[in-house]
């Protein structure tokens, strides 16, 4: 994979793979607590809470690492747009997913259209408004 992104010449779709490597890391490292901590009997929503937490945290600081390669390791102001953009994405699927399936009645596969379309919107906008040089 580090290959195919070293090959890949245009810069911002060089950022957006490596934003999705980064989303997919903290994700996975969300879902790994959040089942960890389920089975420790932590009730569902602080696991989710946590993990949640977790996961941002991990992904801010990949996406400031590797995604927009910034020198600093931390920014609080980078780091609340971070935050508003990813409660964003969240509202998002949430709203779009409520309104596929639940108001026009598709099926609840259609949910994973928004799904892979948040990422790329919140791409934009962390570029261009979180992360902007």
């Amino acid at each position: 994979m580090k290959q195919i992104i070293k090959s890949i010449k245009n810069r911002h779709l060089r950022q957006l793979c490596i934003y999705g490597l980064v989303g997919i890391f903290a994700l996975i490292l969300q879902i790994l607590i959040y089942i960890v901590l389920c089975h420790t009997k932590i009730y569902s929503l602080i696991a989710t809470i946590i993990s949640s937490f977790v996961g941002m945290i991990v992904a801010y600081r990949g996406h400031v690492k590797f995604t927009f390669e910034k020198k600093h390791q931390f920014n609080k102001k980078e780091f609340i747009k971070y935050t508003i953009t990813s409660i964003l994405g969240m509202l998002f699927n949430v709203i779009s997913v409520h309104f596929l399936v639940n108001i026009k009645k598709f099926h609840p596969d259609i949910g994973i259209i928004p799904m892979m379309l948040t990422p790329a919107i919140t791409f934009i906008i962390n570029k261009f408004w979180a992360f902007k040089h």
